[in-house]
């Protein structure tokens, strides 16, 4: 028999979820039926293959030294391999072999779920994550109540399939992130994506700027994160903004998260040189030549080289 069930991964512990039944015609202890569950669990084994060993017996086998073994062997050891020889009081030493690896399916008491001896109801009895192993593959042996020795028992496979909740907080990539834009850009020039992971599965997650300094609306978010200019940027007005960048998921209430932004805005060449008053007056005596007359001075709102200002 099989049996299937999804469980939403927040299911209470000790709550059951899924009764197996088997049916027993025979009578009194004989017909009384019990539970036992046990977890399928992936291992992975080393295989010995084309081994050489070097056998020595104290019997009257003890002429035979050497044997190459060409069989595939699993977990060699003394007993088994007397066993495969037909030998008996016997030492073995394994002077070369080539291994393997191989995964194999072994049954194991499950720490996340049990079953009621009686009843045959399934519960949790440890915490789920559908992030950590979204199905679980467990046997449940029903046997009877005879003698061991005349004991029967059939089994049944259930598959355990965790559904998803939205219980994970957003994560941003960092906490803090510094970049720089030219002042005069285009309308709607990417500056940055901020990057934010959900370890919940379909979960949609939104992006809004909750605070700015200085205060503006110079800069939007749209659904990926990508920070982008809204407005003229003048970076003689202002040079540094720092922003506030809060994801949100769908939950509800949503889960949130919250990242700094800080945005440098860069020069450009976009300023004419003005001096510092309008017009120069001065005199000067007829036939002189070298002489200072008057000193002009301008000034340039730019920086560095920008703001370098030359005369002719």
């Amino acid at each position: 028999p099989y049996y299937s069930i999804l469980i939403p991964e927040n299911m209470g512990l000790e709550i059951p979820f899924l009764e197996v039944a088997a049916e027993d015609n025979d009578t009194d202890i004989n017909g009384t039926i019990l539970y036992h569950l046990l977890a399928k669990e992936m291992v992975t084994v080393e295989t010995y293959i084309n081994t050489t060993i070097t056998v020595n017996c104290t019997n009257e086998f003890e002429n035979i030294t050497a044997i190459n073994n060409t069989m595939e062997m699993e977990n060699i050891t003394m007993a088994t391999y007397n066993m495969t020889l037909g030998l008996q009081n016997c030492t073995y030493e394994i002077i070369d072999s080539e291994t393997r690896l191989e995964e194999k399916i072994i049954l194991v008491p499950s720490l996340l779920f049990d079953i009621n001896s009686t009843s045959g109801e399934i519960l949790v009895i440890s915490e789920l994550d559908f992030e950590t192993e979204q199905q679980h593959d467990v046997i449940v042996v029903a046997y009877d109540m005879a003698p061991l020795s005349s004991r029967l028992s059939a089994t049944a496979e259930v598959t355990i399939f965790i559904e998803d909740i939205n219980d994970n907080v957003p994560v941003f990539e960092y906490s803090l992130y510094e970049v720089t834009v030219y002042e005069n850009s285009v309308l709607g020039t990417p500056v940055l994506t901020v990057q934010a992971v959900d370890e919940d599965q379909f979960d949609v997650l939104n992006y809004t700027i909750i605070s700015s300094v200085p205060n503006s609306s110079l800069f939007s978010i749209n659904g990926n994160g990508t920070l982008s200019t809204a407005g003229h940027i003048d970076r003689e007005r202002d040079s540094l903004y720092d922003l506030v960048v809060m994801v949100a998921d769908t939950a509800t209430p949503p889960h949130t998260a919250i990242t700094k932004v800080t945005i440098e805005i860069l020069d450009r060449n976009d300023h004419i040189p003005q001096f510092t008053q309008p017009a120069y007056t001065s005199s000067i005596a007829e036939n002189t030549a070298s002489q200072i007359i008057t000193e002009l001075q301008a000034t340039d709102d730019d920086i560095g080289s920008n703001a370098i200002v030359m005369y002719s």
